[in-house]
C-alpha cells in the first residue's frame, strides 16, 4: 500500500460566525476541541445539515490518507482534528436523519482512526440518552484513546481491538443488542456479508458505508440485493458528490465515502428474512451508508 499523501496547510481565517458570514472555517487543532464544538453548539444548527457540511465537519476534521479520493476543495481540513473518513455534504445528511431516531445503543465496525465514531457518538448525545457505544476495529487508534481516556465522561464506551472474523466478535455481538450498527470494516462481498449476518438479528437499524463506491463493489453489490427486497419508501439515499470527485472519471460510480443510503423498517413490519440467494453466498463469500431496522 502506498503512502498516503498529506493534507495542504490548513486555513487561519477564524471560525466563529463562519456560516453566517461566509468565512473559511478554521480545522480544530485537537481532539478536544472537536468535542467540545460538538457539545456548545446549538441544537438549531446540528439539525441543520447545511452548518454540519460547511462548518462543523470541516473544522471537526477530516481524514488524509488517499488524499487523491477527497475533492480538492476539502484538503484544507484533511488531516487535523479526529479525521473523519466522509464526505461532510453526506455525512451531515445522514447525522441530521439520526437525530430523528431514538437511538440509545451504538456499534461502529472498522473505525479506522475514529472520526466518524467520535462525531457520530457526541451529535447523538446532544439529542438523546445514549447508554451505550462500541467501536470495532483491527488497528489500534491513539485518537480513539484519547477519546475515551479523557472525553467518554459517561464510561459508555468501549473500543476493541479484534476482527468482526473472529469468534470472539460473533460471540460479543450475540450477547448484545445495538439500536444502531454501522458497517465499515472489510469492504469485500464475503467480509459485508459476514459483518451484515452477525448484527442482523440484535440491531435495529444497520448502516452499511461506501454503498455506490466503485472502490468497493462488494458493498455495492450486497446494498443493492439487501435494497431489492425493502419497500421503496424504506430507502433514503445519501450519494451526494462534489463536482471535483466526478471530473476525476468517477461520475458514474463515486470511489469513495459516505456516499449512503439509509433503509427503516418500523416496528411493526415483519422484516423479510434474508434472501436464499444471500445465504448461499455467504459460503463463497468486500463508500455510502445504509442503515435496516429490524426489531
Amino acid at each position: 500500500m502506498t503512502a498516503p499523501m498529506t493534507a495542504e496547510k490548513a486555513p487561519t481565517q477564524s471560525p466563529k460566525s463562519t456560516a453566517v458570514a461566509g468565512l473559511v472555517p478554521t480545522p480544530v487543532a485537537s481532539i478536544a476541541e472537536a468535542v467540545a464544538l460538538i457539545r456548545s453548539t446549538p441544537l438549531e444548527d446540528l439539525k441543520n445539515p447545511e452548518f454540519l457540511e460547511k462548518d462543523l465537519l470541516l473544522r471537526c476534521g477530516l481524514n488524509n490518507e488517499y488524499l487523491d479520493e477527497f475533492p480538492k476543495e476539502l484538503y484544507p481540513w484533511c488531516g487535523h482534528g479526529v479525521r473523519s473518513w466522509q464526505y461532510p455534504n453526506q455525512f451531515s445528511r445522514y447525522l441530521v436523519h439520526l437525530s430523528t431516531l431514538k437511538l440509545e445503543s451504538y456499534l461502529e465496525v472498522g473505525c479506522r482512526h475514529g472520526g466518524t465514531f467520535i462525531i457520530t457518538v457526541e451529535y447523538l448525545k446532544r439529542f438523546q440518552k445514549l447508554k451505550k457505544a462500541v467501536a470495532v476495529d483491527m488497528m489500534d487508534s491513539p485518537i480513539m484513546r484519547d477519546y475515551l481516556a479523557k472525553h467518554d465522561d459517561e464510561k459508555i464506551c468501549d473500543y476493541k481491538i479484534m476482527s468482526s472474523r473472529s469468534k470472539e466478535f460473533v460471540e460479543e455481538v450475540a450477547s448484545q443488542s445495538y439500536d444502531l450498527t454501522l458497517i465499515d470494516g472489510d469492504h469485500t462481498y464475503k467480509g459485508v456479508l459476514n459483518d451484515f449476518i452477525a448484527v442482523r438479528k440484535t440491531a435495529k437499524y444497520v448502516a452499511f458505508h461506501d454503498v455506490v463506491s466503485s472502490a468497493c463493489p462488494g458493498v455495492v453489490k450486497i446494498w443493492a440485493e439487501i435494497k431489492a427486497f425493502q419497500p421503496a419508501d424504506n430507502v433514503a439515499d445519501f450519494t451526494a458528490q462534489y463536482d471535483d470527485v466526478t471530473k476525476k472519471g468517477w461520475a458514474t460510480s463515486p470511489r469513495m465515502f459516505f456516499v449512503g443510503l439509509f433503509v427503516k423498517t418500523v416496528r411493526a413490519l415483519q422484516l423479510a428474512p434474508l434472501p436464499h440467494e444471500l445465504e448461499a453466498r455467504k459460503q463463497r463469500g468486500f463508500l455510502g451508508i445504509g442503515v435496516v431496522r429490524f426489531n
